[in-house]
């Protein structure tokens, strides 16, 4: 009675020991072996089309137009149909993939412990540096389609130069608050004798203009000889683009500037120390060291987690085995009773969790997001997305180990089943011997 309680203890407590490691064997083996991998994000962004949908949805979600307004400069002549390409000559989508899988790729490294410092940062330079072309062919484009406006020959000629004038200056203003003038006079049909006169009284009025930035007029006067050889040549249009290079300037060199304010020595936008200064309270150094005893916890438990779980579920079954000795078919049949019960446990438990996680991720993300008043609707939905999707990968195959150990636990109680069989068998044709006379030796004559 005594050995049978004591092999019962033993084996409920080797049961809950393999029962406890095989869960955490799950469990890292499952979510680090991913988490740890830069190609489960990858696929998972390319599987939701992130990058296209960066452009064609967020970046043109109303909510949004202050950033990208922004890093256009706040020009109004940018229509908002127009965003989306802007965006792609600056930003290119290659441009993007690249600084996203970089990140990946070094946030992973760090935490697999292949790189010491955590380092997430977009390369901001070369979008920078693209943003003031980019933005003067696009009004070049649109100031091609602006309409010009005959004078009226009805009129003597000092009142068309002065209605001239005016619009020129009108228009001047419009290009100095960033908006593009829907019409501007033809200087073609100014007699050529008049026109340099004319481009005086211009540029004149437009120094002497106090609504206009002072960086303005100085751009029109280092300007002014290229603006003084176009309105000479009668070419209103390229006469126009000069203007808009020399009042559009500062804006773009503001929007610029203050992206740059922002940027390390090297061009880089530090996304940690940005996320430092969103969070309340918080420092860069403060948050660093979280991450890294982050870092620290995932190491250990990825590192001792995965194959000392496995092994104390091995070493668990051989000692739930041979605490039955010398029966060979207990030995055989209490393991696999064990591991089939653990196994199919698991097994349905994966199969739920596999239902039922993403969809409880999501509510939590949704409910993570409500709680944020800056994050724009298209935003949003690309993140419930990509979360959705990162769960369901995450989960999917979680119980496929168990299905392991469900195969095993039926292999061991198979081979109890047939040890127990052959036993009896043995012993009864060994009985059936013993109970025979023993038959008499004949010897011949």
């Amino acid at each position: 009675m005594l050995v049978w309680t004591l092999r019962a203890l033993a084996a409920f407590f080797l049961g809950m020991l393999m029962f406890g490691a095989f869960l955490v064997f799950l469990l890292v083996n499952n979510f680090s072996g991913k988490l740890l991998n830069s190609a489960f994000y990858t696929e998972t962004l390319e599987q939701e089309n992130a990058y296209d949908r960066v452009y064609a949805q967020v970046l043109l979600d109303a909510e949004f137009r202050q950033i990208t307004d922004g890093l256009l400069g706040n020009i109004e002549a940018v229509r908002h149909e127009d965003v989306l390409d802007l965006a792609r000559r600056i930003l290119p989508p290659e441009y993007l993939q690249s600084q996203v899988e970089g990140n990946i790729q070094r946030s992973v490294g760090y935490f697999k412990g292949d790189r010491s410092t955590l380092a997430v940062y977009l390369e901001l330079e070369q979008p920078l540096s693209r943003v003031e072309p980019t933005l003067f062919a696009y009004l070049d484009e649109q100031i091609d389609a602006v309409e010009l406006l005959e004078p009226d020959p009805n009129k003597p000629l000092p009142d068309q130069l002065a209605n001239i004038q005016f619009l020129l200056q009108q228009a001047l203003g419009d290009l100095a608050q960033g908006q593009l003038p829907q019409r501007i006079p033809s200087i073609e049909n100014v007699p050529p004798l008049l026109r340099s006169d004319l481009f005086d009284t211009f540029q004149l009025t437009a120094r002497s203009n106090s609504t206009l930035d002072l960086r303005v007029r100085r751009g029109l006067v280092e300007a002014a000889p290229a603006l003084r050889q176009d309105f000479l040549s009668g070419d209103t249009h390229r006469f126009l683009k000069q203007a808009a290079r020399a009042t559009g300037r500062p804006l773009i060199q503001d929007a610029i500037a203050e992206i740059r304010g922002n940027l390390d020595a090297q061009g880089r936008l530090d996304l940690i120390a940005l996320l430092a200064q969103e969070s309340s309270g918080g420092s860069e150094t403060l948050l660093r060291q979280d991450i890294a005893q982050s870092r620290d916890q995932l190491r250990r438990v990825n590192s001792l987690g995965g194959r000392l779980s496995l092994g104390v579920v091995i070493v668990a079954a051989i000692a739930l085995g041979l605490i039955y000795l010398p029966q060979w078919s207990e030995t055989l049949r209490w393991p696999g009773v064990a591991l089939l019960a653990i196994g199919l446990v698991y097994l349905v438990l994966g199969r739920i969790l596999e239902n039922t996680l993403p969809s409880q991720l999501g509510r939590l993300v949704d409910r993570q997001l409500d709680q944020s008043s800056q994050i724009p609707q298209s935003a949003e939905f690309l993140i419930q997305d990509l979360t959705g999707r990162l769960a369901q990968r995450l989960v999917d195959g979680i119980a496929d180990p168990a299905q392991w150990l469900v195969l095993i636990g039926v292999a061991l109680l198979a081979g109890s089943f047939q040890v127990a069989w052959g036993g009896s068998q043995g012993w009864g044709i060994q009985h059936f011997r013993r109970g025979q006379p023993e038959a008499r030796q004949s010897y011949p004559v």
